[in-house]
């Protein structure tokens, strides 16, 4: 009864009033592909980023993510929301493959990176808008301290790009 793009992986009883929508946290990957190789297998499960992108940018731009405050700069709905205000515990890139996250089987070490982040709760394309901005800076279309001031505006039009939709993926929600 799922949509083909939805598995279960595990079952456990709820108590009696359970929320789905009350989870303490919530866990999203988002997949980048680094190659000039393209990702025949994978193309509709990750971004297909062409050009050189400095790896460590992207680390220092996730650097720049965790901590409780107005977010509204990272989803184009902010006037949807009655406050922007989210708490981000943790966000991090990481390669995937050999030793990293993921561990895509036969991928070169550096092919594929991972960024995760966890959140109380997200804004619409939140994720999204985040990792396409820090691609841009990543690929020099932005600078980190841009990136920074960016976010403290609170203005969507000062970010970078929305990355696609077929990189992200929920990878869990904690209770």
């Amino acid at each position: 009864m799922l949509p083909p793009d939805v598995a279960v992986t595990r079952v456990s009883p709820a108590a009696a009033g359970f929320a789905a929508r009350e989870g303490r946290s919530r866990t999203y990957r988002y997949r980048l592909w680094l190659s000039t190789v393209k990702p025949v297998h994978e193309r509709a499960y990750v971004w297909d980023v062409r050009g050189g992108v400095d790896t460590g940018l992207l680390r220092e731009a996730a650097a720049l993510l965790p901590g409780k405050r107005d977010f509204a700069a990272l989803t184009p709905s902010a006037h949807l929301y009655h406050t922007c205000v989210r708490d981000v515990l943790g966000a991090v890139w990481m390669p995937c493959g050999e030793g990293g996250a993921g561990g895509a089987n036969g991928v070169a070490a550096g092919t594929e990176w991972a960024f995760e982040i966890t959140a109380g709760s997200f804004l619409h394309n939140m994720v999204r808008v985040a990792v396409g901005s820090m691609v841009d800076v990543a690929q020099g279309r932005m600078t980190l301290e841009g990136l920074e001031e960016a976010l403290a505006a609170g203005q969507r039009r000062r970010m970078g790009q929305t990355a696609p939709a077929r990189g992200l993926e929920l990878v869990a929600v904690e209770y």
